[in-house]
């Protein structure tokens, strides 16, 4: 097809997977949001980012970075709901 799209499986090339240090017990949007901050520091470009977990796929765009959420995902615990909902009534 003349429309650009790829005719067949697209490969993605990268240097590096970033993950949570072993026995983090902080939020994933906390731990995740790091991430970004550290890269684009040292004058990284982020393409885009895929996950599922919607506090972080709400991170990642609040960064302006493009997420692409893979599946829907609310994975707060009762305690973090509570907490999230708290703050939402404390906010100015």
């Amino acid at each position: 097809m003349g429309d650009g799209a790829p005719n067949g499986p697209v490969v993605l090339l990268f240097s590096r997977i970033y993950m949570r240090a072993d026995k983090d017990p902080r939020r994933d949007d906390i731990v995740k949001q790091e991430m970004p901050d550290r890269l684009l520091a040292t004058g990284k470009q982020i393409a885009f980012d895929v996950d599922d977990c919607q506090q972080v796929v709400d991170m990642w765009r609040r960064n302006g970075i493009t997420c692409l959420q893979c599946d829907a995902g609310n994975f707060l615990k009762p305690r973090e709901r509570l907490q999230n909902k708290m703050g939402s009534l404390n906010a100015p």
